[in-house]
């Protein structure tokens, strides 16, 4: 990063989440992820979570990604 600073960032979660169909059970879902970044603009993301609960409580998910802001100079102030 051009000013030399690093950046790097923890995040977790925890929801539940109930289904529109009548009689449906709900699911809680647990996720944490770190995001490094790379400059001003970019950022590299990883994060793993798993749901606890009803039929789902073996599903684990993983997610990883490369972000990147981008702005139009004229709405830059």
């Amino acid at each position: 990063m051009p000013n030399g600073r690093e950046t790097l960032l923890l995040l977790g979660e925890t929801y539940y989440a109930q289904p529109e169909e009548d009689g449906a059970d709900g699911r809680v879902r647990s996720s944490v992820g770190l995001r490094y970044q790379l400059g001003p603009r970019t950022g590299l993301d990883l994060g793993a979570g798993r749901d606890w609960s009803g039929d789902h409580s073996a599903d684990w998910h993983v997610t990883f990604g490369l972000t990147t802001a981008l702005a139009f100079r004229s709405l830059m102030p």
